[in-house]
């Protein structure tokens, strides 16, 4: 259970790390926007296919089989398949590196760390949204610091 909160709170951290995120009102919802988000995204796929093939032996030297990364994306929370970056500027989409594995110890039922890359999200009046800023973040050592985290 210790474990459990402890991954719950840094995944937390992580996202309300505002310093690694660029806020984004309605105004700036648009085609320009969206182009970066599908090269955002294009940019985390690339990097979990290699962070997969790297870190697969050590997770499984510590038991911690079926390891996966991957980038997922949802709609209000439910994962479909249909689901692509032409749907990004779509209310309630997210977008994140999402990292798993099943341990005996953990509860399958979430991921074991994410990182979110885009999150478009508001209210019925407002609509805005949080772009990770990899402008001023590397998303690489962002992902392997959460894989270490993971392996510790």
């Amino acid at each position: 259970m210790r474990e459990k909160i402890r991954r719950w709170l840094y995944d937390i951290e992580k996202f309300m790390d505002l310093q690694k995120y660029i806020s984004i009102d309605a105004e700036g919802i648009d085609e320009e926007l969206k182009n970066r988000i599908v090269e955002m995204e294009n940019l985390a796929e690339n990097l979990a296919k290699k962070m997969q093939l790297q870190y697969a032996a050590q997770f499984e030297e510590q038991k911690k089989r079926n390891f996966s990364v991957w980038l997922s994306r949802d709609l209000n929370g439910d994962v479909l398949e249909s689901l692509s970056a032409d749907c990004c500027l779509d209310k309630e989409y997210r977008s994140r590196i999402a990292i798993d594995y099943n341990d005996p110890g953990y509860d399958n039922d979430a991921y074991a760390a994410a990182i979110t890359i885009w999150h478009h999200h508001g209210t019925f009046f407002k609509r805005f949204g949080t772009l990770f800023d990899a402008a001023k973040n590397d998303l690489e050592k962002e992902i392997e610091e959460m894989l270490k985290n993971l392996l510790d």
